[in-house]
């Protein structure tokens, strides 16, 4: 039983000790903040990044989380929406219509000066066959953004989700 005992805490001390090696020093946490906050003031700088969804929030009913890959990417002047849609729709084609999964030409982009350092926000005005959208984008220093789309068809929706900063 002794024997059994020593080798249980012996490992233990061992899993432990492993553990604590792979902690980040508040000076390495301190750098990586800075690094992500850099590639993500770059990525919005010059109009191209990626944010990936993985909450719903529809203007009635329940927030969802999402997990099927949804994401919206801004590429200079143009916009690739693959986003799923709940909500009342006023008027829509038939059969549903593209909804908020569609490429586009962004009319207007601008950004919205807030005064708050952790943030930037910006607005993308995008018209497409079916509709009109304007994306507001919050995007926050360590990654995590929300997407707000207002539509002249159908009720408004927001997301949540995280840039790309690979």
């Amino acid at each position: 039983m002794k024997k059994l005992l020593t080798l249980v805490l012996a490992a233990a001390a061992l899993v432990l000790g492993g553990c604590a090696s792979l902690q980040m020093t508040p000076e390495e946490k301190a750098a990586e903040k800075a690094r992500i906050a850099q590639v993500v003031s770059d990525k919005l700088d010059a109009c191209q990044y990626e944010i990936t969804v993985d909450m719903m929030y529809p203007r009635r009913g329940p927030s969802q989380r999402l997990t099927s890959p949804y994401s919206l990417r801004i590429d200079k002047n143009k916009i690739h929406s693959y986003l799923p849609y709940f909500g009342v729709a006023y008027s829509i084609p038939y059969g549903g219509g593209k909804a908020l999964n569609f490429d586009g030409e962004i009319s207007r982009y601008v950004e919205n000066v807030t005064g708050k350092r952790d943030q930037r926000q910006f607005l993308a005005q995008v018209t497409n066959d079916e509709d009109t959208y304007i994306y507001r984008i919050t995007v926050y220093d360590n990654g995590r953004a929300d997407i707000r789309v207002v539509s002249r068809n159908r009720e408004e929706i927001s997301f949540s989700g995280e840039m790309r900063v690979d």
